[in-house]
């Protein structure tokens, strides 16, 4: 294969984990929620916190349906949190760049997304006091994180340009 055709492979396989990550982020802003306000997982609807109503499927659609609803609920207009729309988008650009960073190595793939998603829904949990005996361990996980972040782009960058 030349070139082009690994870019377009590769290309194909970003396009992929972005529709698979969006889908995956709105899971996981289901799943914080339940786990937050300690209600089943397994339930089948998704629901205003507000007023109990079940959201319309067209609602549903990752980011799209936040904008379309302009962050309200249709029901009842409660705001919904920008937190949902934010990790909706952000779980496809982890998706994306672990998708580029692990290469053909699926068992990296697997790794970096599995780790990214519980940092994510370790985060929220945190973040709404879901978590407080782990409050200082997450703090600083969060601190050796931003501290591992320089010396892994300049890797990146390194492996990029060699």
């Amino acid at each position: 294969m030349n070139v082009g055709e690994i870019n377009m492979l590769l290309g194909i396989q970003c396009v992929f984990a972005a529709m698979f990550g969006l889908v995956t982020g709105c899971y996981l802003n289901t799943l914080e929620y339940r786990i937050r306000s300690k209600k089943k997982i397994n339930t089948k609807d998704c629901f205003c916190p507000n007023c109990q109503n079940s959201i319309l499927l067209r609602d549903q659609i990752p980011v799209v349906g936040y904008v379309w609803l302009k962050g309200r609920c249709r029901s009842c207009g409660a705001p919904i949190g920008f937190h949902y729309p934010l990790i909706e988008a952000g779980v496809p650009l982890l998706y994306i760049a672990s998708t580029l960073l692990a290469g053909s190595d699926m068992r990296k793939l697997f790794c970096f997304q599995w780790f990214g998603l519980a940092l994510i829904l370790l985060f929220r949990l945190w973040w709404e006091k879901a978590l407080r005996p782990l409050r200082r361990l997450f703090g600083g996980l969060i601190i050796l994180a931003v501290l591992q972040l320089p010396p892994v782009v300049g890797m990146w960058i390194i492996h990029l340009a060699g």
